[in-house]
Formats: C-alpha cells, structure tokens, sequence
C-alpha cells in the first residue's frame, strides 16, 4: 500500500474528508504521498545497509568499497562468504582503533583491520621504519596497495622500508 492508499484509508475513515470527492486535494495528497515513498524507501534503504554483519548484504560492495576493499564478486559462493567474514572481521576492527591508538600496538591494530600482520623495527637516525608484512589474508588486491596503505598509516617524517615475507 503506499503513502497516498495509507493516507486516503486514514482520511476516509474519519468521515471529514472524501478525496474522491475533492480532486485538488487528492492531488495534493498524491504528491505528498510520492514524496514520503520515496523518504520510506530511503529510510529502509539505511537500515537495512546499516548491518555489516550480514554476508547477503546488498550494500556489502559499498560497505567494502568505504573501508578500502574491492567488491567481493559473490557473497554466496563458499570461497566468497569466507572472504566476506574475513573482510567484516576486518572493517570491525577498523571502527574500533580510536585517536589513542596513534602508538606501534595502535598502528599494528590498523594494519590488522587490512588483513595484515606486521612487526616495526624504528631507525629514528635515518628517519626510517623497516615494516617487515609477516603474514597477509590478501584483503588488498596488490602490494602496491598495501604499501600506500603502509605509509599512509605512519607518521610523515618516517619513511617505511617495507617487505613482504615471502609465500
């Protein structure tokens, strides 16, 4: 039923009003009507994309795509729902590191929430991090990625020195 069926019933039902019987202020009860389908479609649209958890999700390509992930291809195949669970694993992680996580187990944590295991050796007379990527779930597509990834989460006046272990 939409908006302006809701409406009419309601209307009607009082005994006040007839809009059968007054077409301008059917009219006018239409386009309200039209516009709160639209409101209670976005309402519905926010809450039912509110749920990361869900692996069916249908906002789960957008929920990926605003942490940093590409889009799981198909939530529903069994080798995609275990990628799925691991990237909401991750995105959970990342909404937990607060402005008090900016130290090395702060930075660790991040690099978590991207599918990383990293261990930090500091060199603060050449101003460099050697960033040693110990083990990887392969959350980011390319190393490219994971190393802007890398020197986007450090310090400016650092510059990361980043390896990969080898698989």
């Amino acid at each position: 039923m939409t908006a302006y069926e809701r409406m009419a019933v309601a209307l009607d039902a009082t005994g006040l009003y007839h809009l059968e019987k007054a077409p301008r202020m059917s009219a006018e009860m239409q386009a309200y009507g039209a516009v709160l389908d639209q409101i209670y479609e976005k309402l519905r649209d926010c809450l039912y994309g509110a749920f990361l958890d869900e692996i069916d999700n249908p906002y789960s390509g957008y929920h990926e795509r605003l942490f940093g992930f590409s889009r799981t291809a198909n939530a529903l195949e069994p080798l995609d729902v275990e990628l799925r669970k691991q990237k909401i694993e991750a995105m959970k992680k990342r909404l937990s590191i607060t402005n008090e996580d900016f130290n090395p187990s702060g930075l660790q944590k991040a690099l978590e929430s991207y599918g990383m295991t990293v261990s930090f050796t500091e060199h603060p007379a050449e101003k460099t991090v050697d960033v040693a990527v110990t083990a990887d779930l392969d959350l980011l597509a390319t190393e490219e990625e994971k190393e802007t990834v890398i020197k986007e989460l450090l310090p400016c006046h650092v510059t990361p020195v980043v390896t990969f272990a080898a698989e």
